[in-house]
């Protein structure tokens, strides 16, 4: 029995996605951190194409609303930076149909290269049907090979903006 209830929580454990490796779990902690440090983001606003980016930066972290004006779509994406190397990437679409639900991706990398992704998203209870593109009101175009390009070219577009473009956080507020 003991057995038995041990396989169901592995599985129950794999199914959930909460399983980490040493790695991803050290990058968490020190996600963790980062998100604990109180700092005043600096921000900038610009444009890829169809594309109204809004991103806050702080010291080890981007935070950014990408709002995909044909679709009407937004996207969030949190880059985490440990010194100058990228380690994490968070990514969250918000559904269209159903506030309460959202699909999230990580993305872990190491050596400028991914090397784990972690896909994720709420449903509503009681759903027998999950078809998460159309029935829940997803963009259907955000595919995990979608999001990947996306995030390097953002990741770009991002650094080539010159510096007078960032509006500096007012300190004391």
């Amino acid at each position: 029995m003991k057995f038995l209830s041990l396989i169901l929580l592995i599985i129950s454990s794999v199914v959930s996605g909460q399983i980490y490796t040493e790695e991803q779990e050290k990058v968490h902690t020190y996600v963790n951190q980062v998100e604990n440090t109180s700092q005043q983001p600096d921000s900038l606003l610009f444009r890829m194409d169809s594309i109204l980016v809004n991103v806050k930066r702080t010291k080890n972290k981007l935070t950014t609303t990408s709002h995909f004006i044909n679709s009407n779509t937004d996207l969030m994406m949190n880059f985490f930076f440990k010194g100058d190397s990228l380690i994490l990437v968070n990514v969250k679409e918000q559904s269209k149909n159903f506030n309460e639900l959202s699909r999230f991706s990580n993305y872990y990398i190491s050596n400028n290269k991914i090397n784990s992704k972690h896909h994720s998203g709420t449903v509503k209870s009681g759903s027998q049907n999950f078809n998460s593109s159309e029935s829940y009101g997803y963009n259907k175009t955000f595919s995990s090979a979608f999001l990947e390009q996306y995030m390097a070219e953002l990741l770009t577009d991002i650094r080539l903006q010159p510096p007078r473009a960032w509006k500096k956080a007012i300190k004391g507020k």
